[in-house]
């Protein structure tokens, strides 16, 4: 799970939501619940941009006590991690591609928050980086 605090702030009837490690992820909305649907993706779309621009993605920091956790779909958090990696080992998309022996276009898609990826290309993904993709299930609520 990959999640950030943001600041939820009343104003005009309604909240402005700010993500302060993601400054890019601004937006707001009349209602509580509104807010925090358009806080997701507007995170999810600053992200995406920071991955096209070929930028690095700052780590969420700590939670503090007037700020609500934005979680990332469950997909979209595991290509963030795919990106960080490839971008620790300075690997390319068309070398990732070059080790799924695939196509660059599923490179890109793998890297792409809005394409729903399949969960076996992306574990092939990070074996190809050296890495293990571990799933876990809890109970909430």
């Amino acid at each position: 799970m990959l999640a950030y605090p943001a600041t939820f702030t009343p104003e005009d009837g309604g909240f402005v939501v700010t993500v302060p490690d993601i400054p890019e992820a601004i937006t707001e909305g009349d209602s509580e619940s509104e807010a925090l649907q358009m806080a997701e993706e507007a995170l999810l779309l600053a992200l995406d941009g920071y991955i096209s621009q070929g930028l690095e993605i700052p780590r969420p920091s700590t939670l503090l006590l007037n700020q609500r956790l934005i979680v990332l779909p469950t997909m979209a958090g595991l290509k963030v991690e795919l990106y960080r990696m490839m971008l620790e080992q300075d690997v390319t998309k068309a070398e990732l591609a070059r080790r799924l022996d695939s196509l660059q276009t599923t490179a890109s898609r793998l890297l792409d928050l809005f394409h729903n990826s399949r969960l076996d290309m992306l574990d092939r993904a990070f074996e190809a980086l050296g890495a293990r993709m571990d799933i876990s299930l809890r109970r909430i609520a």
